[in-house]
């Protein structure tokens, strides 16, 4: 991912808004005014279960994301994409909804697994460009089997 700056201006030159990050945002700009949409944002580490896991057993990890999130990405400790399984994604009464997914990794160690949302759906080559500004950490440690 490529680091971005962006920033926009009203007719004066008064700065409106700037934003700072490792991911795109999405805007536009009308007179003086400009309008962002928000995008995917992830809040909080729900649960992982079980914390050990032997290796190549699956540890579910369980959060909490607005509604725009559709889809998230696991990168490990090395910045390298980590594929899940999703078990299920239910939609709660104040919008947000709770993502649960399950992982597993071939490696012995403590892990720290980076978990981003987008609202995108579609493929990786074009959903990881509209990652999540904030990301979450999930920590498991993997034994021999």
């Amino acid at each position: 991912m490529s680091q971005m700056i962006g920033s926009a201006y009203g007719n004066n030159g008064e700065a409106l808004a700037m934003a700072l990050g490792n991911t795109r945002l999405d805007g536009a700009a009308v007179g003086d005014i400009v309008i962002w949409e928000q995008g995917s944002e992830v809040y909080e580490v729900i649960s992982v279960e079980p914390q050990q896991v032997a290796t190549n057993e699956p540890t579910t990890i369980t959060i909490s994301a607005n509604s725009k999130t559709k889809k998230v990405y696991l990168y490990n400790e090395y910045g390298s994409n980590i594929s899940y399984s999703l078990v299920s994604v239910t939609q709660q009464s104040d919008g947000s909804v709770i993502i649960k997914f399950k992982v597993s990794v071939g490696s012995t160690g403590n892990r720290t697994i980076t978990i981003y949302g987008t609202p995108w759906e579609g493929s990786t080559s074009q959903t990881e460009k509209y990652l999540s500004v904030n990301y979450l950490t999930a920590n498991f440690k993997v034994v021999s089997s």
